[in-house]
């Protein structure tokens, strides 16, 4: 979870640095305490994917609105984080359908839980060259 959080952190930096790049005002407000108690694994990720699927629809207005202003440099930069969010919404429904698979199997938990590590550990940010 912690490289998924790195990840997400870099996101944020991106749409920063472009606003930044554009010498746009950025103003910064608190966001809302995330929620930390869940029911079960399954929970978690029906949570996240719940959320993946507002980021994409708030990226999907934001695209609208370049589109109507013609505003091509935000569009392209939009391209690159609907092309993530294609990526995050598949991740977390694939871990979701394994997780319902699994049912109540500790086993099972225990293998998925190890997987998710390593691929979290094999990605390492890859591909967040581009974040800056």
């Amino acid at each position: 979870m912690f490289n998924q959080s790195r990840k997400e952190t870099a996101h944020a930096l991106k749409f920063y640095q472009y606003l930044v790049d554009r010498n746009a005002k950025v103003e910064l407000h608190p966001i809302a305490k995330p929620k930390a108690a869940f029911k079960s694994p399954i929970d978690v990720f029906e949570h996240g994917l719940k959320q993946e699927q507002l980021v994409t629809q708030q990226i999907n207005e934001l695209f609208e609105v370049a589109e109507q202003v013609k505003d091509h440099a935000s569009k392209n930069l939009l391209l690159w984080f609907f092309n993530e969010q294609m990526e995050e919404e598949k991740t977390v429904r694939d871990m979701l359908d394994r997780l319902q698979f699994a049912g109540d199997d500790r086993a099972s938990l225990l293998v998925l839980d190890r997987e998710a590590g390593q691929r979290q550990a094999a990605a390492g940010g890859a591909g967040e060259g581009t974040a800056a």
